[in-house]
């Protein structure tokens, strides 16, 4: 496989599991690249020049490290990312600041805050703006929430101390989280079910603890055969999954049976 300092890292370890523990030996921030939901959801996003910038490492070290395991460097002008997060680069920050959100202690201790940010910054305004604390700079969460209305402002004022500055520009979650789900009756949903001609495969995440459902239903999704679907029982409606799902183009509908129970069939857009 060629790659460039633009390829995307969820596709370098699809070629090769093996560059999970290259690249991880690097920077000790690219360890979580070993938790399985984060690199489905954040490996798709960043690419080797971001994640150079996230472990203030070299591309060129990135890159002969993977050369070593087979992979060939492909000699071409950087191009253009399309789903760049948007960063301002003024000195013009936020006057009024809703809340402050330090994540280096749970960083230092192994754990994934992004389940803690994300329910944070879910309460923020149009208008409105938080700062995270970080070690570094945090790409992977600037791309997810630049999808959910937010631009990042970055400052750096010391080493390994990074403050991004989030601000919510507009209000763009619920249209997403609308145009990717579909809630039915019972008997609408029993139809479309019915209805599928497709192969049907189902998984059971209910007795899972986080991110165990998120894992498991990107993992049953990425291995489902074209024109296949996904039957799910779940506890509740993954909303933190849908934006992840609609931009892999699958289409969700979904039946609560009760406050505990969702049914949901997962397809793959045409």
């Amino acid at each position: 496989m060629k790659i460039s300092v633009d390829t995307k890292i969820s596709a370098i370890i699809k070629e090769n599991k093996e560059s999970i523990e290259v690249i991880a030996s690097l920077n000790r921030h690219f360890r979580k690249l070993k938790n399985p939901f984060l690199r489905k959801t954040l490996g798709s996003r960043v690419t080797i020049k971001e994640a150079a910038s996230i472990g203030n490492v070299s591309t060129d070290l990135i890159l002969e490290k993977l050369q070593k395991i087979g992979f060939e460097i492909e000699n071409t002008a950087q191009k253009t990312e399309d789903n760049k997060p948007i960063v301002v680069k003024d000195n013009k920050l936020p006057e009024k600041i809703t809340f402050e959100l330090d994540v280096r202690e749970q960083l230092s201790k192994g754990k994934d805050p992004m389940k803690r940010i994300l329910k944070k910054s879910a309460k923020v305004k149009p208008g409105e703006s938080f700062l995270l604390i970080n070690s570094f700079e945090p790409l992977p969460i600037m791309h997810l929430l630049k999808d959910k209305g937010f631009s990042s402002r970055v400052v750096k004022p010391e080493e390994n101390l990074v403050q991004v500055y989030f601000s919510k520009d507009q209000d763009i979650a619920n249209t997403e989280t609308q145009e990717n789900l579909d809630l039915l009756t019972k008997e609408d949903f029993e139809n479309k079910v019915a209805g599928y001609n497709g192969t049907l495969e189902t998984t059971d995440v209910r007795a899972l603890e986080m991110p165990g459902p998120m894992v498991t239903i990107l993992e049953e999704t990425e291995k489902l055969p074209q024109g296949a679907a996904l039957y799910v029982d779940h506890k509740k409606i993954p909303q933190y999954l849908l934006p992840e799902l609609s931009n892999r183009r699958f289409k969700v509908y979904g039946y609560e049976v009760d406050e505990n129970n969702v049914k949901l069939l997962i397809t793959k857009e045409q």
